[in-house]
């Protein structure tokens, strides 16, 4: 199986955008799949696959990958539902919550997916880095970083 995340060089116009704004938009989309109710989620799928369009990535190969998520989401709705403690076997009112998470982590695979095919893993580390530098001083300065004020005596 080729590696789902893997960069791929210049195949896709997304490829060209920059990996900071790309880091904070999977970021916050990731937070929003997690946290918001089933319509703003459906809202959040639909544009995770026409970023999966975007960036040309074929949904064979998608639905090859989502088979691992979708295990992951179908051992914690049996978890989930297994032997609620009032006798019964299983509870199949644990199936709509636990639908409800199998499509969160489908709606951040997309965007994840998205996000490692059109960024080259060196120029992440270039934007982390500006980032760091930025927020701390140089070597012998007197100024105190964002870091330092935080942990000083």
């Amino acid at each position: 199986m080729i590696n789902p995340f893997a960069y791929r060089e210049a195949s896709n116009p997304l490829s060209g955008l920059a990996a900071g704004p790309k880091t904070l938009f999977l970021l916050c989309s990731a937070g929003a799949s997690m946290t918001f109710g089933p319509p703003a989620l459906a809202l959040l799928l639909a544009s995770g696959l026409v970023l999966h369009s975007l960036a040309r990535i074929r949904p064979g190969e998608t639905a090859r990958a989502l088979v691992f998520i979708l295990g992951l989401a179908a051992a914690a709705a049996l978890f989930r539902g297994l032997a609620p403690g009032d006798g019964r076997i299983f509870a199949l009112e644990s199936l709509g919550p636990s639908a409800l998470y199998a499509l969160r982590l489908v709606a951040v695979f997309l965007f994840a997916r998205v996000f490692y095919v059109s960024t080259r893993v060196s120029r992440l580390g270039d934007s982390l880095t500006r980032v760091f530098r930025r927020a701390m001083p140089p070597s012998g300065s007197r100024g105190q970083s964002v870091f330092s004020a935080t942990y000083s005596n």
